[in-house]
């Protein structure tokens, strides 16, 4: 095995990869070269077992979503435009998830609570939502503490707190996200013909556009978790290059499963309806997992940016005394 990856990483791809990665760099990385900041990236991969804080993460998840769901499904269908809101949960949840028998119970629960008077839910939602999600999002900070080698004793209270902060501004995000669909669906046509647009390939581009607008919600959601999750604060700007890869990773990770899970899958012929909940539940795991890179990667370049001051910073104080 040693001898193979001596083989791989000498290869003439593999050296022509490493020598480039020495002499560029991107946006974000504050001049350092890709191959410093994934070295680092990987020792710290290797360091702190990011299998162990997905799976610690995920569990936290997977208790905190149906009290989520309870919550939002009751308290969307007593909002204006109601109706429209419902399309669009219809399209996402047709869209997104990885099988035909989930999409099934999903559809389903939508339909329960649309049609059904379920008002008196939402006092019962909103406190397990409380309880669950920040309990959730406790064990996101737990997972991001675990990288950083400075350990700090922080109060109970002030991290439920910090929790339940985050998963507000998280709640209220994916409001904000339904409402500006449902906004754009009512009010396209009107704009569409105010702005005397009358082409259909222009105003499909116009109408795609709510994409690039959900994405840039997306890494804002990510870079405010990585800025204020951890009990080590790290002033950094909140779209960072962790932010943008993991938002990339986790799309990407989730079309292609929900790609294999509809075409390859067979995971419902064998095991039926507890085969979608497994295929949630890996699914829940690798974004996980993404999450935790991305945090990683901005650590990467937080401690090698930190070592290039302090470098820098004692050749100022310390200067060569030419003879």
């Amino acid at each position: 095995m040693i001898k193979l990856e001596r083989i791989l990483f000498t290869s003439g791809p593999v050296s022509f990869i490493r020598e480039w990665s020495k002499r560029h760099t991107l946006p974000g990385f504050q001049g350092i070269c890709l191959y410093d900041v994934f070295s680092v990236l990987a020792a710290q991969i290797k360091q702190h077992g990011l299998n162990i804080r997905a799976a610690a993460i995920s569990f936290n998840l997977v208790m905190a979503i149906p009290a989520i769901l309870l919550f939002l499904c009751t308290l969307v269908p007593i909002v204006p435009g109601s109706q429209q809101v419902y399309k669009e949960l219809l399209h996402f949840v047709r869209d997104f998830t990885p099988s035909s028998d989930t999409k099934k119970v999903l559809v389903q629960l939508l339909n329960d609570f649309f049609k059904n008077n379920t008002t008196g839910l939402i006092s019962i939602g909103f406190l397990l939502v409380v309880f669950t999600a920040s309990n959730a999002m406790m064990g996101v900070i737990r997972a991001f503490d675990r990288s950083l080698n400075e350990k700090r004793k922080t109060n109970f209270i002030k991290k439920r707190l910090r929790a339940i902060r985050l998963i507000s501004m998280l709640i209220g995000l994916i409001i904000g996200t339904i409402l500006i669909s449902v906004g754009q669906g009512y009010m396209f046509g009107k704009i569409m013909s105010w702005l005397n647009i009358h082409n259909a390939t222009l105003q499909a581009i116009i109408q795609n556009s709510r994409l690039l607008v959900g994405f840039f919600l997306f890494v804002y959601a990510i870079g405010y978790i990585y800025k204020y999750a951890p009990s080590y604060t790290i002033r950094r700007k909140l779209f960072t290059p962790g932010a943008v890869i993991a938002a990339i990773l986790m799309i990407a990770i989730t079309s292609l499963f929900s790609f294999w899970a509809q075409n390859m899958s067979n995971y419902n012929k064998v095991y039926g309806s507890i085969g979608s909940l497994i295929i949630i539940m890996l699914l829940i795991f690798l974004n996980s997992l993404m999450l935790l890179i991305g945090y990683e990667l901005n650590l990467s370049i937080y401690i090698l940016a930190a070592k290039r001051k302090l470098k820098e910073s004692k050749k100022e104080n310390n200067p060569v005394r030419k003879e």
